[in-house]
């Protein structure tokens, strides 16, 4: 396959997603709101909100609500903030045959690939006039085969212009930066749901849970002379109602009464802990764990990182590529395929 037809860059994530709150739309609407990453820092402050233009709304609303689309549907939102690397591929398809598509850079492991089709930006080129099926296969950590055939019925054509292909990669950098273990968990709950797997969803978002208020203690215990030893022992044996207690007056300096940290707990075992437990003990099988149940974990655990660490927030944000693979069209790409396709052409008329 000639390189000139495949083009490939790293998807640059500058933007944040929110999701507008609605109020008077239908529920099955949203409304996706962007913001630019260098923003990051109004956007993590207590009460920040967000202006649109035409309504204003808070932060800390925009980023759970957010997670709960992403959790209740296949969305490219989801897969982004369960990657840690996205990668973009432009290739133009000569149907019938199929292409081996090699990365720049190999992945440690790819979740998701998703396509999507192009106009090329010129006249009469045939885009959408026929009726193809392209698939992705044999895909590897260093790249993937597009395979494409003509409906059946359908008169072919060799040119690729009609054929401009977008592919979005979705996967695990293989020299990623270290991220809270936490942050990992959170990632893999998002990353089950997107493909329906909600026991295993719910499992992560326990053991997001349990990391994120074991680490939160155990900073804050290492700050107070204690010897890790003795940290882990207390952290192994101690009762989570009690870390909660503690995190409330270490952290959150009282700012909860004992009746409403007791109350936060139940809350949280209720939707999260109890419900893992019972997968692990044997008394749920994993056909009893459903949509909502995953979804509202993820919902339980993401409020509890943005109420308890500010520090965390940065982590809980969306980001997305404001450019896709249509922005590799350039007229270079267009004029290799036109010479291809006449060339052809002129093959052709020679018989």
């Amino acid at each position: 396959m000639d390189s000139a037809f495949i083009r490939q860059m790293e998807v640059d994530r500058n933007e944040i997603s929110l999701l507008i709150p609605q109020t008077s739309q239908p529920p099955s609407r949203f409304s996706f709101y962007y913001v630019p990453q260098h923003q990051i820092e109004e956007l993590l402050k207590d009460g920040s909100e967000v202006a649109t233009g035409t309504l204003s709304f808070k932060a800390r609303d925009g980023v759970l609500g957010l997670f709960e689309t992403v959790s209740m549907s296949h969305s490219e939102f989801g897969w982004s903030f369960a990657s840690s690397r996205v990668l973009a591929v432009l290739a133009a398809i000569k149907i019938g045959e199929t292409i081996d598509v090699k990365f720049d850079r190999r992945f440690e492991e790819i979740y998701r690939i998703s396509k999507s089709h192009f106009p090329p930006g010129i006249p009469d080129s045939g885009y959408s006039t026929y009726r193809i099926h392209v698939c992705e296969d044999v895909v590897r950590p260093d790249g993937f085969r597009i395979v494409s055939s003509f409906e059946e019925g359908q008169e072919p054509i060799k040119s690729r212009l009609p054929f401009f292909f977008g592919f979005r990669i979705f996967g695990r950098d293989l020299d990623g930066a270290p991220e809270p273990i936490w942050r990992s968990f959170l990632a893999l709950s998002i990353r089950y749901c997107q493909e329906l797997r909600w026991h295993l969803s719910l499992l992560h978002s326990a053991f997001c849970a349990e990391s994120f208020l074991d680490t939160l203690l155990k900073t804050r215990m290492l700050g107070g002379g204690l010897s890790e030893d003795y940290i882990e022992h207390i952290l192994r044996v101690g009762e989570k109602r009690d870390e909660f207690q503690a995190i409330n007056q270490m952290l959150l300096n009282g700012g909860l009464s004992k009746k409403e940290a007791n109350k936060l707990y139940e809350d949280v075992n209720k939707r999260v802990f109890s419900k893992r437990n019972k997968l692990a003990h044997g008394s749920a099988s994993s056909a009893d764990i459903t949509q909502e149940d995953a979804v509202g974990a993820i919902n339980r655990v993401v409020s509890l990182i943005w109420d308890f660490d500010p520090s965390a927030r940065t982590h809980l944000l969306i980001t997305t590529g404001s450019t896709g693979p249509q922005s590799l069209i350039d007229e270079d790409f267009i004029q290799s395929c036109t010479d291809e396709a006449s060339r052809g052409l002129r093959v052709k008329n020679s018989f």
